[in-house]
């Protein structure tokens, strides 16, 4: 593969985990979240909570963009081997 192709797919990585980064900051409702929290667990400064909460959701958005990669690749070696 020509070193443009790795950019090209790199670039369509980059971006599908954006997209599913931003998917999941509309999705989740971090405010109804962060009231159960203050509600069950007491008091909490909303700066740590927004700073755990958003490495969360990126954790959580690289580990989908991973398996969906993954997935893509498996279907891709399926259809190579028949």
């Amino acid at each position: 593969m020509k070193p443009i192709h790795y950019v090209f797919i790199w670039l369509l990585e980059l971006l599908s985990l954006s997209v599913i980064y931003s998917l999941l900051c509309y999705v989740m409702p971090d405010e109804s979240l962060f009231l159960w929290y203050e509600e069950r667990y007491g008091m909490v400064m909303e700066n740590q909570w927004y700073d755990a909460y958003t490495l969360i959701l990126m954790l959580v958005a690289i580990f989908i963009n991973c398996v969906l990669i993954w997935l893509i690749v498996a279907a891709c070696n399926k259809k190579k081997l028949t």
